[in-house]
């Protein structure tokens, strides 16, 4: 049966119009939930169709409605998960902020509302504050800082039928993205350490199995990411990566070979392998 969940529409704001099956209700919420985080308000026509969100386009927003109680009907993985937005904004723009999530993870895992309203609040800042004085409010380069880390997570959703979160599929592609910048020479292994720590200490993963899917011709079917994720752009392939915490820049290409390494390193820490003797290898040039 189809059950139509309506939101009235207040004055001078967007509305979310929602066609959804009562069984995708909850994937709706989650959706919503992180267009809120992220400070993205968004109009969305939402087919019953399992596995996928039809017709979902983002508008820009003219503002942002927080009910934090709304929060405590999560349960803890989809409490956590939107965590790694915050995370990747704080890392391209805020390493105090940053500092503070290490502070706070233990609030932010207890389930604290004061601490995750704070999150969500500066996360949402720190959006805006970039849609604001980027020069590109609609997005219609090919520079998306904001998507820091989401070439791997779009095709690990994908990849994991869904199985993953989107905010557990960004936390691995940070993961990847930031264990590159690493292995390229650019980040410096104390930041390094302290994101991966990050990620672990608030519960979020840093590699899944499907990183390790075969695709055609023999490559790990997540590299195709970033052919679907420079289509997506809509022209130059750009891709964000670190220079330390709280600063970013971007290159045009990867090196398949140190992703495939950065993957495997990933991969040895969460299976408690050996951890001795990495080497960062010689940096791209910029």
């Amino acid at each position: 049966m189809e059950t139509q969940v309506r939101v009235p529409r207040p004055r001078k704001c967007d509305i979310f119009r929602v066609e959804v099956s009562a069984t995708k209700y909850e994937e709706v919420v989650r959706y919503a939930i992180d267009c809120a985080k992220r400070g993205v308000s968004a109009l969305l026509d939402f087919m019953p169709v399992h596995g996928l969100v039809m017709g979902a386009r983002d508008e820009q927003f003219r503002a942002v409605l927080n009910d934090f109680d709304l929060l405590y009907t999560l349960d803890d993985r989809d409490w956590r998960a939107g965590i790694s937005e915050a995370m990747k904004v704080a890392l391209l723009k805020d390493a105090p902020f940053f500092a503070w999530i290490e502070h706070h993870a233990g609030d932010l895992v207890e389930r604290s509302l004061p601490a995750m309203a704070h999150l969500v609040h500066r996360s949402a800042e720190l959006h805006l504050n970039h849609i604001a004085t980027s020069g590109d409010p609609f997005e219609l380069g090919s520079s998306r800082p904001l998507d820091f880390g989401h070439w791997a997570a779009h095709k690990l959703e994908q990849l994991s039928h869904h199985e993953l979160r989107h905010g557990e599929a960004v936390a691995v592609g940070i993961a990847l993205d930031s264990t590159y910048s690493y292995l390229t020479g650019s980040l410096p292994h104390a930041d390094w350490r302290r994101i991966i720590d990050l990620f672990e200490a608030v519960g979020l993963p840093i590699w899944h199995p499907d990183m390790a899917t075969p695709g055609s011709g023999g490559r790990p079917a997540v590299l195709a990411g970033l052919e679907e994720f420079r289509e997506h752009l809509g022209g130059r392939l750009t891709i964000m990566l670190l220079e330390r915490i709280g600063s970013g820049f971007e290159v045009h290409e990867l090196d398949e070979a140190v992703l495939l390494e950065a993957s495997d390193l990933l991969r040895r820490r969460i299976e408690g392998g050996e951890r001795e003797g990495w080497e960062p290898t010689p940096a791209l040039a910029r």
